[in-house]
């Protein structure tokens, strides 16, 4: 960190600290504590931007921009979506392939599992799935629920989720290796698989946003927990994982939030707001 002759305000050496929302900003329900909306402001005050990467599309992030009083651009759809709410200006959209889609949409009915089909805008859930109400909660924008074998293809997704136990996702998963070279999944929950196009994850989406902003990769901080947050922390500057995150996760970051603390993100961002925070060396490698 260095300080300002001006004014005394401490002023970052890391210009960006993007963050997932599920597992990391929040847990459950969409709640935005006031001690989060303080500890950004005063990241924003020094010098630190503050934005968000998630699964969810851009209605629902965009719903939490708003609540944390966050102006930057952001990722959405888990990286196959960017855009910039101060000029409402898409800046990246990749959806998936008609093709693909079609093959995700007859597995996840072969295999009776629910499907979740995400525009920027609009969430449809087809089928009846025992994960439909803990998804009512979950959301902040609201999800339309449509009978099995009802949705027809229009316009393409940028992403798919399908919600179903360990074994029925990993079925899935096999029946669709044909499509590995088109595809990108992840797990963003235990029972969630996140499907989007090919090389479409957040730490691309990463790379287009900082480059567009004019932000170096190494003054970036990504904060997330789970394996869709993986590319994010593979590029970024610096990475916290959540205490009760993915095990895989947690071993990449070069912090680990502790556990029971109050809140996962709240931690990691008053952590950095602290002396003890990263710094970066002249060289530009973390000290």
């Amino acid at each position: 960190m260095q300080t300002s002759n001006d004014d005394n305000i401490t002023e970052f050496d890391f210009q960006l600290l993007i963050t997932d929302i599920d597992g990391t900003l929040i847990n459950g329900p969409p709640e935005i504590s006031p001690k989060i909306i303080e500890a950004i402001r005063t990241a924003n005050q020094r010098g630190l931007r503050v934005t968000l990467a998630s699964g969810r599309n851009s209605a629902e992030v965009c719903w939490f921009l708003n609540r944390l009083k966050i102006c930057e651009p952001y990722i959405a759809l888990g990286g196959a979506y960017v855009a910039d709410p101060r000029t409402g200006k898409v800046l990246f959209y990749d959806a998936l392939p008609r093709a693909a889609v079609e093959a995700i949409l007859r597995q996840a009915r072969d295999h009776n599992i629910g499907i979740l089909i995400e525009y920027p805008d609009e969430i449809l859930f087809e089928g009846e799935s025992t994960f439909y109400k803990s998804l009512e909660l979950m959301s902040s924008s609201g999800i339309q629920q449509i009978p099995k074998g009802a949705f027809t293809y229009t316009l393409p997704p940028g992403k798919m989720v399908l919600l179903g136990t360990e074994s029925d996702l990993q079925a899935v998963e096999t029946t669709l290796s044909p499509w590995a070279t088109q595809l990108e999944c992840a797990r963003s929950l235990p029972n969630f698989l996140d499907i989007t196009k090919c090389d479409v994850n957040k730490g691309n989406a990463l790379r287009i946003l900082a480059e567009i902003e004019g932000i170096p990769l190494n003054k970036t901080i990504a904060v997330g927990d789970g394996w869709n947050d993986q590319s994010m922390f593979d590029v970024a500057g610096f990475s916290i994982a959540m205490g009760d995150g993915t095990e895989g996760l947690k071993e990449t970051a070069n912090l680990v939030s502790p556990l029971g603390v109050e809140n996962g993100f709240l931690w990691a961002l008053n952590y950095i707001l602290s002396d003890a925070g990263p710094k970066l060396s002249v060289s530009g490698e973390i000290s």
